[in-house]
Parts: structure tokens; C-alpha cells; sequence
């Protein structure tokens, strides 16, 4: 896991990372924790991704993940952690929420 802390190379970052993927079909999740339990809200499955895009342009930074037919905003975005495994299974992104919630990017197997 790789984690990328400074927002302003947050763009070129988020611009190569969806040129690699595009197209590569998805599965979305918000994970927010409560009283010590962790709870999963998986939002879609099997969207293509599009793109990531950042607005930099308030105090904090808004990340949007843009699927076919969906998109999802994540305002005060805090962190990035990127994944990578051997098989490819658990490759994708972590966006982490301000108010510590986090959005899960999952990539499916090709």
C-alpha cells in the first residue's frame, strides 16, 4: 500500500492512475466506522471507470470518481492509498473523507 499525503501532486497522480485503468470494470464502496464497528455501503458493481478528477479549487480538495453512467464526489478529502496486489484482486484506491469515512475503489478481474 502506497499512500500519497501531498495534495498538490494529487492531479498528475489521479490523471496517470486513470489513464491506467480506464475502462477497467469496478466495484464502489463507502466504509464508515461507528462506535468501534465498521460498516460497508457498496454503492455499484461492475461500472467501468472513466476517470478520477480533482477540484482543487476550495479549502479542501473534492475528488471525483467518474464511472460509466456514475460518478461519485468525495468532498475534504484527506488521503490517498493506493493498492496493488500479485493477482490483481484488491487493486485499486482508497479516498479518505475529512470526517473519516472512507471510499473504496476495487478493480474486478479482467
Amino acid at each position: 500500500m502506497h499512500s500519497v499525503r501531498t495534495q498538490h501532486r494529487w492531479d498528475k497522480f489521479l490523471k496517470f492512475y486513470s489513464e491506467q485503468y480506464k475502462g477497467r470494470r469496478t466495484r464502489l464502496g463507502v466504509f464508515e466506522q461507528s462506535q468501534g464497528v465498521t460498516n460497508d455501503f457498496w454503492i455499484e458493481d461492475g461500472l467501468p471507470i472513466l476517470g478520477i478528477d480533482l477540484d482543487s479549487s476550495g479549502d479542501r480538495p473534492t475528488v471525483e470518481v467518474l464511472l460509466n453512467g456514475y460518478s461519485h464526489s468525495v468532498a475534504d478529502a484527506q488521503g490517498l492509498n493506493v493498492h496493488f496486489s500479485l493477482d490483481g484482486d484488491e487493486d485499486g484506491l482508497d479516498i479518505i473523507h475529512g470526517n473519516g469515512t472512507s471510499t473504496i475503489l476495487r478493480f474486478e478481474k479482467d
